[in-house]
């Protein structure tokens, strides 16, 4: 198999890959290193990102049809943490942006679709010094006076550098709402995550290429609605409603409002549900 023809087979909308694929890459990118040709070991690079990158989706979709949501939130960051690794690249070796080929963009905005509608709203991000690190290509240790002449993120024969920490001193968790990787998930004790949204949803996309967005809107709590001035407040403050909540954002929610693309019939299908995740 050819790097050309792996090419050709990952620009279609394959719902299972060919588990083989990735040990060709590997012989492929040798045969260039071998022959000292960095351009095309770069090149078998990005195509290992690519497939690296699809099976990651098709794994987070099958976790969220099997209703294993956290697992498949992890999958779905680490989704879009290879793409970050490969769109520096992607125009050079494949000749279009990264969102114009091999469904990387569906993929893009699938993963962002999902994220929306999972209960997870704060997460931990370390505060550490760093003491000491290296460079994963040349093995050079890296410091603020000394460092070497590979660039973090670049391509050198088909290996992409980063800095290997090897001495670290944790400082601090802070409590943030959007870091680059989610992973660490902040969880309140006995609290329930409520997974309404993607549960209904799953309950109808069944193609991981389905076309389908949300659309995030602000509206009154259905417990605020047909209250009047007079009325005890919903909050359950005791207060009439006019004394508490009444021209307060407490009585907004976030409503959802997923749009599904019936690719047969070119009809698109609103499908449309409160927010019920619990805080």
């Amino acid at each position: 198999m050819t790097a050309r023809k792996i090419e050709e087979y990952l620009e279609k909308p394959n719902r299972q890959l060919d588990p083989r694929i990735p040990d060709e890459l590997v012989k492929l990118k040798k045969q260039a290193v071998d022959a000292k040709d960095e351009q095309t070991a770069n090149y078998i690079w990005c195509l290992q990102q690519v497939y690296k990158i699809q099976s990651s989706y098709l794994t987070a979709f099958a976790r969220l049809k099997n209703r294993n949501f956290e697992e498949a939130w992890n999958t779905l960051d680490r989704t879009d943490i290879e793409i970050s690794f490969l769109e520096p690249h992607f125009e050079k070796y494949f000749g279009c942006p990264v969102g114009l080929k091999f469904y990387i963009g569906h993929i893009l905005n699938s993963v962002k679709q999902f994220q929306k509608l999972f209960p997870y709203r704060l997460f931990t991000s370390r505060e550490d010094i760093i003491k000491e690190e290296k460079c994963s290509i040349c093995g050079k240790k890296i410091s603020l006076r000394h460092g070497c002449n590979h660039r973090i993120g670049q391509l050198y024969m088909g290996e992409m550098c980063c800095h290997e920490i090897t001495d670290m001193e944790i400082l601090a968790f802070a409590i943030v709402s959007d870091p680059f990787d989610k992973y660490a998930i902040i969880k309140m004790e006995g609290q329930e995550y409520n997974y309404a949204p993607l549960e209904q949803l799953m309950n109808v996309v069944k193609d991981p290429f389905a076309l389908w967005n949300v659309d995030e809107l602000r509206v009154v709590s259905p417990e605020y609605e047909n209250i009047g001035r007079n009325d005890r407040c919903p909050c359950g403050s005791g207060k009439k409603y006019k004394k508490c909540c009444l021209g307060t954002a407490k009585i907004y929610t976030t409503h959802y409002r997923i749009n599904i693309a019936n690719c047969e019939s070119g009809v698109i299908q609103p499908i449309t549900f409160y927010n019920t995740v619990k805080k």
